[in-house]
């Protein structure tokens, strides 16, 4: 679960992003948003302060197209309980990017904790196409499944 966070937190992207946005801005055309900026609400995540996060993130939102933004508020929407607004987090993610492990995984988490295993288990299907060797991810939702009597 440790490596799972720590990859939440930290996509090896937003490395490479950072290495090479690392130019000054011209204050008359700001650059557009990208996954580094993300990297104030990722800590906020960690520290387990959701409700900070999202404000954090929701700057993002309409400026930043990209998976990585919604997953993120869906995953920190979906902890605060606020689960309507993490499912449409999650479909906009994964709309962006089909292949978010992160996406697909929080998002089976959801269906799992509201009782909708049966979707649950379709996204543990796709993550096991996408991981054919295994993957956190994948660990990670069949457990959750799991308790929940799946």
């Amino acid at each position: 679960m440790r490596r799972r966070l720590a990859a939440l937190l930290m996509p090896r992207a937003l490395m490479v992003v950072a290495l090479v946005a690392g130019g000054p801005a011209l204050a008359f055309d700001p650059p557009a948003p990208t996954t580094a900026d993300l990297a104030q609400a990722r800590s906020m995540i960690k520290a387990r302060d959701y409700q900070g996060a999202l404000r954090a993130l929701r700057e993002f939102e309409g400026r930043l197209d990209h998976a990585d933004l919604y997953n993120l508020l869906g995953f920190a929407s979906r902890k605060t309980g606020d689960y309507a607004r993490a499912e449409v987090y999650y479909v906009k993610a994964l709309r962006l990017d089909p292949r978010h492990l992160g996406a697909l995984e929080y998002q089976g988490q959801l269906f799992a904790e509201t009782g909708r295993l049966d979707q649950a288990r379709r996204n543990l299907g796709t993550l096991t196409a996408l991981c054919p060797k295994g993957c956190e991810e994948l660990d990670d939702l069949r457990d959750a499944i799991k308790a929940k009597g799946g």
